[in-house]
């Protein structure tokens, strides 16, 4: 790989928590380990959208889309070049 295009890519490296899921991420499993606090979407709808995360039947054209609360809301905190 040409090494001034390389430079151009920052890998940046993010954790967040994820909602119990006894399903593999692939369907909702219900209220079991959900988060109790009405205030937060988990708590209000009892599920969380990452429990479809590893759901191989909504691939759009081999890639998986998905979407992470807790890595959005980390992303509006920084400025990125």
């Amino acid at each position: 790989m040409n090494l001034s295009i390389a430079k151009k890519f920052i890998i940046i490296m993010q954790y967040t928590r994820l909602t119990f899921n006894s399903k593999n991420w692939k369907m909702p499993t219900g209220l079991a380990g959900k988060s109790s606090n009405p205030d937060c979407f988990e708590g209000k709808h009892h599920f969380g959208f990452e429990e479809w995360l590893f759901d191989q039947s909504t691939l759009i054209n081999g890639m998986k889309y998905a979407f992470l609360q807790g890595v959005a809301k980390s992303t509006k905190l920084r400025n990125f070049p």
